[in-house]
């Protein structure tokens, strides 16, 4: 089924939330009904026949933080009639008016004054000292949690919020949909970790995003049991991150491999952070364990870490030797080239070191200090008048990463927003949810393959043009459209080489997180056709690693590259002394 249309509102309306939050949950009714338990369904769409208020209000409490809710703290000027509006939500089932709660509950709720009236109250024989922090008064009420001594601590003694303090002047309210709502954001974002404020505060409407189709088939999930078992695994992974869990306990707890590509990382992810938990704990074992079931790209590198305090230096190099042979990220390669270092002399073996890097060419221009503008800008204008000067015509531009980035994109645009399983799950994403996964590309290995290979027949430039006039304007992490202007474009398509870009791109497809920046600041196209790469570095600024890599790979393709520092003509601020790389 095709993207709907569907209503963006205006922050100048005092309900936009709840109208965003409506669309939310229309589109999970519309796209994964199939998924929901039919309490569920029903209860979702008895919430949007409630009147406007009650919807309101529930809405604003499930952007806050939290289940309780003091009723003194609920103010809220589209909402007028706040008991009743409480009682349609109670009937509804959305909401709890009287909730027994724990003294642990009811002492984060309180401020410092009211936990003093408290104890004055539960305990009028003991004085509160006017110096005691908010903590030691808590420690103070800490034996009214478990009046029986003999009831285990797991059996917090609980009461309503004036059971515990009777004289306050307000009631304590809680909502008890916020799993359901924790559902409705999994399946309407793909993930638990954005809340909806990043949704339902926002204004849509100032952005234009891709349509992508959306169809049963590409869905993340296609049956509830997957939905059951990305909860699970946050589940576990709050678990880790909580520490009040036996890590062993926990790995049992890890579903085996799954045939779900998408939720079978997220069971990878989650194995190498228990791994990584085991390590610090001391628990190498367990943290074996861990990598090996798990296929996250650094679990091999953690394995093999683990591996020299108890294997033999022969089997730590041969391992090493063949996860040389694979790994595709740099990061991966300086760890593995470190490892070998370590155990090559021990096993016996050569000495295996990485490719001497290139020598990056430097230049060194002095320029007015740019008031107002930026060193980089300065530099090209240097460049623009240097041409000039010497009777050629030079175009320069700053582009850093937004040239190449751009130039991708436009070629490889269906393969971005392939509608692939797990990749799109509303119509507001301006990329894949998965486009820094490891497995982003192999899961696409087909269409980005079409799409390099017009570079091969010839036809890349018009499908660069087609793209940039058709999705003008469309929101994209590769795409800056204002730094993307038809002059700049056209110079780039007739001077850079097809096998120079499918390089580049290909690099860039092997990490697209790392890869996506460290491009050099300026291009210049000279009169002849001749084109140059500078990096430009003011004063006191240094190559960063990530640049470094992209100039030695840029020398590796016979470009013209070059680090150019700058200092200032004028003495109004220091020059440093010459720079090195580093």
């Amino acid at each position: 089924m095709n993207t709907p249309t569907l209503d963006r509102a205006s922050l100048d309306d005092p309900l936009y939330y709840l109208h965003n939050a409506r669309t939310v949950l229309q589109w999970v009714l519309t796209h994964h009904g199939d998924l929901l338990h039919p309490d569920e369904a029903r209860q979702l769409e008895a919430l949007l026949q409630l009147p406007t208020q009650a919807q309101a209000l529930l809405m604003r409490m499930v952007m806050r933080k939290g289940e309780l809710f003091r009723t003194s703290k609920l103010n809220y000027s589209e909402v007028t009639d706040m008991p009743a509006v409480a009682q349609a939500l109670a009937e509804a089932r959305f909401l709890e008016l009287r909730p027994e709660i724990t003294l642990s509950e009811l002492c984060q709720l309180l401020t410092k004054a009211e936990l003093v009236q408290l104890c004055q109250y539960q305990l009028p024989d003991i004085a509160v000292p006017r110096a005691a922090v908010k903590e030691q008064i808590i420690d103070i009420l800490r034996p009214l949690a478990h009046p029986d001594e003999d009831v285990e601590p797991a059996s917090a003694r609980r009461m309503s919020y004036q059971g515990w303090w009777p004289e306050a002047n307000d009631q304590l309210w809680q909502l008890s949909c916020m799993a359901l709502f924790d559902l409705v954001r999994l399946l309407f974002f793909g993930n638990l970790r954005q809340d909806w404020s990043e949704f339902v505060l926002t204004e849509l409407g100032h952005q234009r995003y891709e349509r992508v189709d959306f169809t049963p088939s590409s869905r993340a999930f296609q049956t509830r049991q997957q939905v059951d078992i990305y909860l699970h695994l946050h589940q576990c992974r709050e678990q880790l991150e909580s520490r009040e869990v036996v890590l062993a306990e926990l790995l049992e707890s890890v579903p085996a491999a799954l045939d779900n590509p998408w939720l079978e990382s997220r069971r990878a992810r989650l194995l190498f952070s228990i791994g990584r938990q085991a390590e610090r704990d001391q628990q190498q074992a367990l943290a074996l364990r861990c990598y090996e079931q798990s296929g996250h790209r650094e679990a091999e590198i953690r394995t093999l870490r683990l591996l020299e305090k108890s294997a033999t230096p022969m089997e730590v190099y041969q391992r090493a030797e063949a996860a040389l042979q694979s790994a595709t990220h740099a990061d991966e390669q300086v760890y593995l080239y470190r490892i070998l270092k370590r155990v090559a002399k021990k096993a016996g073996q050569p000495l295996r070191l990485p490719p001497a890097p290139a020598d990056i060419p430097l230049q060194y221009i002095s320029v007015p200090y740019p008031t107002g503008s930026t060193v980089e800008l300065a530099s090209a204008t240097y460049f623009h008048h240097q041409g000039q000067q010497q009777g050629t015509s030079t175009r320069a531009f700053y582009v850093e990463n937004t040239l190449f980035n751009g130039l991708f994109a436009l070629l490889c645009w269906p393969a971005l927003f392939a509608p692939l399983p797990g990749a799109f799950f509303h119509p507001f994403q301006s990329a894949a949810a998965d486009l820094l996964r490891d497995d982003f590309v192999s899961r696409r290995q087909a269409l980005f393959d079409e799409c390099l290979h017009k570079l091969d027949d010839g036809s890349y430039q018009q499908q660069i043009q087609h793209y940039w006039q058709l999705k003008q304007g469309i929101t994209t992490p590769f795409t800056y459209w204002p730094a993307l202007e038809q002059p700049l474009l056209q110079l780039a398509l007739q001077h850079l080489p097809a096998a120079q870009l499918k390089a580049i791109f290909l690099r860039l497809l092997q990490d697209i997180k790392q890869h996506r920046s460290g491009f050099p600041d300026l291009i210049c196209f000279d009169a002849d056709g001749h084109v140059r790469l500078i990096e430009v570095k003011g004063p006191g600024d240094r190559l960063q690693d990530h640049q470094r890599l992209w100039l030695e790979y840029f020398i590796e393709l016979g470009m013209d590259v070059s680090v150019c520092h700058v200092s200032w003509l004028d003495n109004s601020n220091a020059t440093p002394d010459e720079p090195a790389l580093c």
